[in-house]
């Protein structure tokens, strides 16, 4: 399966202002301390506010197992606009 976002591609993200946990299901931006920003989508939220997430939409996506549960102010936001890149 291809990745839904490719290298190159633009995403405008947006962080609502309350402090409310994503969805299941959702896209989220998030900064992870050994892979940088990343995108992954929420499986399930835990009542401290750990995240845990999908494998991702393609083979070569990092695995929930090495990015483990990120903390709800890694969060950047949830992607709103996408623009595919050019493809070289």
């Amino acid at each position: 399966m291809s990745p839904l976002y490719e290298d190159g591609d633009y995403l405008f993200i947006f962080k609502p202002f309350w402090k409310k946990p994503p969805l299941a299901k959702q896209i989220i931006v998030f900064n992870h301390i050994k892979y940088g920003l990343l995108l992954k989508r929420v499986v399930s939220v835990d009542k401290k506010s750990k995240i845990f997430f999908s494998k991702g939409h393609n083979s070569h996506s990092i695995s929930r197992e090495e990015i483990g549960a990120i903390k709800f102010e890694e969060i950047k936001g949830t992607p709103i606009f996408h623009i595919k890149g050019k493809k070289t």
